[in-house]
C-alpha cells in the first residue's frame, strides 16, 4: 500500500461534525484516485512533534503518485477557503513515521475502524434524537452498540453475549459491521489478531471524538 500521510491543522479537530466534514470534503475530491484512507485526531498532550498544533492526521493509499499534485491543489483550496487554518505533508513533518512503513496489520485496523467510524457518523445524524443521545452521554450510548457491533463483525468471543439495545442501535451496530466486513482484510491480520483488535477500538474511539 502507497500511503500517503498529511496533516490538517483546524480548530474543528475535535469538533465530532466538523472533523469528519473536513475529511469527506478532501476524500471526495480524490476518491477515485486513492484505494483507500484513514485519519486521526490528535490533541497537543504529550505530542513530541517539532509542530504540536492540534490536527487532524489524514493517510490516503494513493493510486498512482502524480495524484499527489490534486491532494494538494484541494488542500491549498480549503486553507484558502478557510475551511482549515494550514497543511502540511510528511516530508515537512520530520521525524513522524509514515503509515507506509508500518506493518500491513496496521493499515487494515486503521482502514477498518474509518469505515466504521463513518458509517457511525452518516448513519447517526440522521436520527436527531438519537445524535443528541449520543453527543449527551458517550459512554452510556456506546456501552450496547459497542458490543453489538463487535459482535455483528464476527468477534467470536461475543457471539452468545445477549445485549439490552434499542432497535436503531441495533441497526446501527448491523450497518456499522457491514463496513467492518466490507474493509478488513484477514491476510493483513495473520497471526496479529490482538494488536488488529487494540487498534481498531484505539482508532475508532479517536474518529468519533472519545
Amino acid at each position: 500500500m502507497t500511503y500517503y500521510d498529511f496533516f490538517i491543522y483546524t480548530p474543528f479537530y475535535w469538533d465530532y461534525n466538523r472533523g469528519f466534514e473536513i475529511v469527506q470534503e478532501l476524500i471526495d475530491s480524490v476518491k477515485k484516485e486513492i484505494n483507500g484512507f484513514n485519519f486521526n485526531r490528535y490533541g497537543t498532550e504529550g505530542s513530541l512533534r517539532p509542530d504540536n498544533r492540534v490536527h487532524i492526521t489524514v493517510r490516503l493509499d494513493i493510486k498512482h503518485n502524480d495524484s499527489l499534485e490534486r491532494i494538494e491543489r484541494k488542500l491549498d483550496e480549503m486553507e484558502d477557503q478557510r475551511i482549515i487554518e494550514d497543511w502540511r505533508s510528511e516530508d515537512d513533518n520530520y521525524d513522524i513515521r509514515p503509515m507506509r512503513d508500518y506493518p500491513p496489520v496496521y493499515h487494515t485496523a486503521h482502514e477498518t475502524s474509518t469505515a466504521c467510524a463513518f458509517r457511525f457518523w452518516s448513519e447517526l445524524k440522521k436520527d436527531a434524537d438519537e445524535l443528541q443521545q449520543f453527543t449527551q452521554n458517550r459512554i452510556q450510548y456506546l456501552e450496547p452498540f459497542f458490543a453489538q457491533w463487535l459482535k455483528y463483525s464476527g468477534f467470536s468471543l461475543l457471539k452468545n453475549l445477549s445485549i439490552d439495545i434499542n432497535s436503531f442501535r441495533n441497526n446501527l451496530s448491523r450497518k456499522c459491521s457491514k463496513s467492518f466486513k466490507k474493509t478488513v482484510n484477514k491476510k493483513h491480520i495473520g497471526n496479529n489478531s490482538a494488536l488488529f483488535s487494540s487498534r481498531l477500538v484505539h482508532l475508532f474511539l479517536n474518529c468519533i471524538c472519545f
